[in-house]
């Protein structure tokens, strides 16, 4: 959460907020006819200390404030941060639309606006503001008595902040939203040349939660480069599973740095194409730079050469080009993998940033490996539309959002689904609760179909199938194995437990070079882990495919065979235990649950519950407690046990 500021900001009742090339006169007359620094009123220049943070303070200062004075003029409805600010103080207002429809209701949240006007005509600034607003007899700009005189009157009728006016949890999401938003470059227009002509547009406001990430590839592919002319352009690879945001990831970038740092141009190559696909957009590409190098038309039929020798020169200006490829095929065993050069023939004249579900292992092309988003940014993007937020509360939304594992693209599906009423809250509350995540993600993939555009969501299953598909079929049984086990780290001994048929080189190779398995830390204390299975891959892996009892059977034994008794006794091995633990509890969950009962694995089972009902006594700890009851439980009754694991259930990723 945003931190809250220090009394002195949070104290002013009154904020000034003015276009500094236009209005700054007035403000500041404004500002000291009210008190000056030892007054009732906020302006930046005056009040900002240095080295604080500048959006949040502006943030913070206008949510404590009652009063928000507007200086309007043309250049204030063209400046991105006075717009952030007014958007600041509109937003109890947006937040009442289609809740508060009675005229003195709205005109309520609007009070504590001022508008001072610019001299001459006035109308086309105010054909920017609410209509509450527009119809109102409004002072000019350098009356600076009149602008005070209503100042204090409205001071006295607005008693509460412009926080107190938000409802419910609606005002540290503002300003977690507005702070971030404030910490990235904006939108802006594309250099030209650009290729293709339809850019898709940028999610404006709907990118949040990856700052962070949008940093990191600047700094690796644009910063650290240095001087343009003086070194060779880099490379970097987005890598993540499906559904992580990879390609709204580039596309951002490609809006907010595009136009500043890659002057020469932005140029987005769709990869997963056949050969003729490729040469189409290479050609399409090669006309657009042809139209700025007018030496280099087309000679022959070798497209690459030619347009390497385009971006080659195009590049030599000293203006950094911007090559985008997105969505890099992923490798499979009967085809031969393509390397980078082959997708982009101007490597090292031009700025390349790949998007790929696979690992990248060319020594010129810098990782850099994306995460789900978190959670209030999941939130954030689940419920984007002001009257979502009120029919759940901030817990309720982040037990949905962690039913999905906080994947961008299953937060767009249950957005749009949300919005157009395919679902309403509660009941998408009651399937998470549930429901298997990617079957309810395929049942609203289908309600929307015919009421969003072709292309403007992805079904999720269809993506999760091209990464698995890939798989050659040793490691795609590996995968169903590991979509048994929880969502924290494998320790690499558990793995090792399932055999050699299944604990190879190749295998992990492939599980960890197709994204299904994502790199993390340790286990702790020394403990090697294999990675962690994203819950909606597993979710997805477990459903597609009943799974054969002799796996279910070896999924036990290899959980038998590393959680020992005398392992388990051991107070020196507990973290192993520890680490074992989360999967062991997730399998027993899933196979009594999740299984029919004549699919249950038979003595495999039977007789890993029957030695852990005996060793998972109350005496070593609370955590085993649920754990050893269920264990004793399903012995003689399932339907008891069924009930248990509902209610005491752990993580079910």
């Amino acid at each position: 959460m945003v931190k809250r500021f220090d009394k002195k900001s949070d104290s002013k009742p009154v904020f000034i907020s003015y276009a500094r090339k236009t209005s700054k006169e007035s403000a500041i007359a404004l500002y000291n006819a009210l008190g000056g620094e030892n007054g009732v009123a906020f302006l930046d220049q005056q009040m900002l200390a240095l080295g604080d943070e500048f959006p949040a303070a502006l943030t913070n200062a206008i949510l404590n404030s009652r009063i928000f004075v507007l200086f309007a003029d043309d250049l204030y409805f063209q400046r991105w941060f006075c717009l952030r600010e007014l958007q600041t103080a509109l937003a109890p207002f947006e937040n009442s639309v289609g809740t508060t429809p009675q005229k003195s209701q709205r005109e309520a949240v609007l009070r504590h606006i001022i508008v001072a006007l610019p001299d001459g005509d006035a109308a086309r600034c105010l054909e920017n503001l609410p209509a509450e607003l527009r119809v109102r007899n409004w002072p000019r700009s350098n009356q600076t008595g009149a602008l005070v005189a209503l100042v204090k009157r409205r001071l006295v009728e607005c008693s509460i902040t412009v926080d107190q006016l938000l409802v419910g949890e609606n005002s540290e999401r503002l300003r977690d939203a507005l702070c971030e938003e404030a910490a990235l470059p904006p939108p802006r227009p594309l250099p030209r040349p650009h290729y293709p002509a339809s850019f898709p547009p940028s999610l404006g406001q709907r990118f949040v939660g990856r700052t962070d990430d949008l940093f990191r590839v600047h700094f690796a592919i644009s910063t650290l480069r240095g001087e343009p002319t003086a070194a060779a352009a880099l490379s970097g690879s987005l890598e993540a599973g499906a559904g992580f945001g990879k390609t709204c990831l580039a596309l951002e970038y490609a809006w907010r740095f595009g136009s500043i740092h890659y002057p020469g141009g932005v140029f987005w190559l769709t990869a997963d194409q056949d050969e003729s696909g490729l040469e189409y957009q290479f050609r399409g590409m090669q006309s657009v730079l042809c139209e700025q190098l007018p030496d280099h038309r087309p000679q022959g039929s070798n497209i690459r050469a030619e347009l390497a020798n385009a971006f080659v020169a195009a590049a030599a200006t000293g203006r950094p080009i911007l090559y985008i490829v997105d969505n890099l095929p992923e490798p499979r065993p009967s085809l031969e993998t393509r390397p980078l050069e082959h997708y982009c023939p101007a490597m090292g004249a031009v700025t390349v940033l790949a998007t790929t579900r696979a690992r990248l292992v060319e020594s010129r092309v810098c990782p850099i490996s994306i995460d789900p988003l978190p959670r209030a940014a999941s939130i954030s993007l689940l419920t984007n539309e002001s009257s979502l937020r009120l029919d759940l509360d901030n817990s309720e939304w982040g037990e949905i959002a962690a039913w999905t594992g906080d994947l961008p693209l299953a937060l767009d599906v249950l957005n749009s689904s949300l919005r157009l009423r395919a679902i309403t809250p509660r009941e998408l509350l009651a399937r998470c609760r549930s429901e298997s995540v990617t079957k309810e993600l395929a049942r609203q993939m289908s309600a929307l179909r015919g009421q969003v555009a072709p292309g403007a969501l992805q079904g999720v299953t269809s993506a999760l199938a091209i990464s698995y598909d890939a798989l050659p079929p040793v490691a795609q049984r590996a995968a169903r194995l590991l979509s048994w086990f929880g969502s924290e780290p494998v320790p690499l001994e558990l793995f090792h437990a399932m055999g050699p048929g299944i604990d190879s080189a190749e295998v992990r190779v492939a599980l960890s070079g197709h994204s299904i398995l994502a790199s993390h830390v340790n286990c702790g204390d020394e403990l090697e882990s294999l990675g962690t299975m994203h819950r909606v891959m597993a979710d997805y892996i477990r459903n597609r495919l009943r799974t054969p009892r002799r796996d279910l059977a070896l999924i036990c034994n290899a959980l038998a065979s590393v959680m020992t008794p005398q392992r388990i006794l051991n107070m020196d091995q507990w973290s192993f235990v520890q680490a074992c633990l989360p999967h062991a509890a997730r399998f027993f969950w899933g196979a009594i649950a999740e299984t029919k009962e004549d699919s249950m694995p038979s003595a495999g089972l039977a007789g890993l519950l029957t030695r852990a009902a005996r060793l998972f006594t109350p005496e070593l700890g609370e955590p085993l407690r649920y754990l050893a009851d269920a264990c004793r439980r399903v012995l003689y009754d399932q339907r008891r046990t069924l009930q248990l694991l509902n209610t005491q259930k752990p993580d079910t990723g």
